[in-house]
Formats: structure tokens, sequence, C-alpha cells
């Protein structure tokens, strides 16, 4: 698996080069960015990223520079760091979903915590996408008439109930559900069901 990437952009930062040793023993390949065209230039969906942002960026929170990044479809797990920490600046950080707010002296413990935090959060949205993927493309390859039913499965109706609203026999409905199960590749129909939630919660968000 390729090495994490991870971004330093801490262009106001007086302790740039004592962040940068703390990430020496993570395993990453560490980049020094000043620009969104930077990040986005090297931005790799299918990699994991993580990055470390200064909580202020000239007189702007940090937050308007990750939206300019999001816009791009770069969404970074990150961590901000400040000297001056400002109680509004820190609640606008976190609730951009900044897994946390450091203050030097940097705790080399809590730093590399928060890293591998962020990487293995990235590590996940990774895998979300390949497993969107798939159910995706198996979704595609339902008929019109099964699609319908799969969404009355979802729904929580029964067989019985699926057949009386299509006007079929209950046997019809059996075999379209037999078919859709064996496609969706599910185990059973508590697993279709929650691969299709899953799928349709993450689209949503």
């Amino acid at each position: 698996m390729r090495r994490p990437t991870v971004y330093l952009y801490l262009p106001d930062e007086p302790h740039l080069a004592k962040i940068a040793s703390l990430l020496t023993g993570t395993d990453s390949e560490i980049v020094v960015v000043n620009s969104v065209e930077c990040v986005v230039s090297r931005y790799d969906p299918t990699s994991r990223n993580f990055l470390v942002i200064s909580l202020k960026i000239g007189e702007e929170n940090c937050t308007k520079w990750l939206m300019k990044l999001s816009e791009f479809g770069c969404k970074i797990p990150f961590v901000a760091v400040t000297t001056q920490a400002n109680t509004r600046e820190v609640i606008m950080a976190m609730r951009h979903g900044a897994l946390d707010v450091l203050e030097p002296p940097f705790d080399g413990k809590l730093f590399h915590s928060r890293v591998h935090e962020g990487i293995k959060h990235d590590g996940n949205r990774i895998r979300l996408a390949e497993n969107n993927k798939h159910v995706r493309q198996r979704l595609s390859k339902l008929t019109r008439r099964q699609q319908e039913i799969l969404d009355m499965v979802v729904e929580g109706m029964l067989t019985k109930q699926i057949a009386k609203q299509l006007d079929v026999s209950v046997k019809t409905v059996e075999v379209h559900r037999s078919n859709i199960t064996k496609r969706m590749k599910a185990d059973s129909v508590i697993h279709l069901v929650r691969m299709v939630m899953d799928y349709r919660r993450s689209n949503e968000e």
C-alpha cells in the first residue's frame, strides 16, 4: 500500500521545523504546501491523506481555506495548530471537522496519535468509496422491476405486500428477490438491506 501523504500548510507558523520533525516517525510522505492549488495538484483520492494546518491564515480562520479545498473535492482529515488559541476560532475549526487544535509545546505522542487517527479515518473513506463503487455497479445491473422490488424490500415491505402492490404472484416476487440477492452478492436479506442503506446514506453526505 502506498504511503500516506501529510500536507503541511503553516505559512505563519514558527514551529514548522518542529512539526515536520514530529512527522518523521509516521512513515508518511511530508509535503509542505503554500496554496489550495498545491494540494489539489497532488491530491489522490485513492490514497490516504492528512493535513496539518495553521488555525489562522492571515486574518482568516483556516475553515475558509478548507472550504475552498472541499470545492475541489479534497476532503482531508486535519488538525489545526496555533500559538495563540482563540476560543471562537477553535470552535469554528472543530465544527469543520478538526480532530484537534494543538498548541506548543507539542506533545509528540498526542501529535502522532492524531495523525494516525486521521490517516486511519481517510483509509476508511477509501474503503467506503471502493465498496460504494461495487454496490453501484451491482445496482446498475438490476432490471427496472428488480430495482422497484428492491426499494420495497428496503422500505420493509413483506413479499405478500409487494405482490399485492405490483399485482403479481407471490412466487414471482420470491424469484425476483432471490435474483436480486444473488446479483447484489448479499448473504441474506438483512445484509442486502444494510448494504443498500449504507450506500444511499453515504451518497447523501
